[in-house]
């Protein structure tokens, strides 16, 4: 356990809610280019987009533990390579660590549940960019598709930067087998009402695994935590675990031979 930082810097840039796709593309790869080029450990960066009023809406944001000014050092060369006149806004607030913690996730609280969602989501990793190719066709796939499914689903999709400390821990250290990957996508697709109606059948599951194939059509890797029911067994054990599976199936035997410890995609006592 690391000490609490003294200070640190939030921040969210945002763009024009009339972005045209062009601009968008440059945005995307612009962010995926910045991840994959390992920057600080220091800096913590999400992309978050989807679709409003028929076009794309992006925003960048995260956490930099240390001062504005070195801030504005490390985050220098993603603002750079942003395109001209997209409306670029950058909002930061100095923290301390709670209070910059509160930013992204309000007050912890410990009187009530959470609440639930009616929820499917997918996720793919990777530790390069993606074609501006690629990331054209999937811009183009999420505008066309957001004319059938942006009134039925409340669905975005969010792309975190890994690497820093995560990449420092070999691969087979723990389960965990992305740590060479820089780029983690979640696709999400709730539904309306705070997630209290009910899912919209399968063509909610084919328009979020189109967000999927029309960026990546084989992913090598997905991450276990957004957990994919429609994955056969094969699947899941390749793209969750990769080569630390088998070795799983090993730990599962000697620990809980009685599989206490079960649900659909869970290790098994033998692959």
């Amino acid at each position: 356990t690391l000490a609490a930082p003294s200070t640190l810097t939030n921040y969210w840039y945002s763009f024009s809610s009339t972005l045209s796709n062009a601009n968008a593309v440059s945005i995307i790869m612009a962010f995926q280019n910045f991840a994959v080029s390992n920057p600080t450990k220091q800096l913590a960066c999400l992309a978050s987009l989807g679709v409003s009023d028929g076009h794309i809406y992006i925003q960048i944001s995260g956490t930099y533990y240390g001062s504005k000014t070195d801030f504005t050092t490390a985050i220098k060369p993603l603002q750079d390579a942003f395109p001209a006149n997209v409306g670029m806004k950058l909002t930061t607030k100095s923290r301390d660590w709670y209070t910059g913690l509160t930013d992204f996730t309000g007050p912890l609280s410990t009187s009530a549940p959470d609440i639930y969602d009616t929820f499917f989501a997918k996720s793919v990793f990777s530790s390069v960019a993606f074609s501006k190719t690629s990331v054209t066709n999937w811009v183009n796939y999420m505008i066309q598709q957001d004319k059938t499914w942006g009134s039925k689903l409340w669905w975005w999709v969010e792309v975190d930067m890994y690497g820093g400390v995560i990449s420092q821990v070999p691969e087979t250290a723990t389960s965990y087998a992305h740590r060479a990957d820089t780029l983690n996508f979640q696709f999400y697709g709730g539904t309306p009402n705070d997630g209290k109606d009910p899912w919209v059948g399968q063509g909610g599951i084919d328009f979020l695994n189109g967000l999927v194939s029309s960026l990546v059509a084989n992913p090598t890797g997905a991450y276990p935590n957004y957990i994919d029911p429609t994955l056969t067994a094969d699947q899941w054990h390749s793209l969750y675990f990769a080569g630390n599976f088998q070795r799983l199936t090993q730990l599962k035997k000697a620990w809980d031979p009685n599989n206490v410890f079960s649900f659909p995609q869970s290790i098994p006592l033998a692959a």
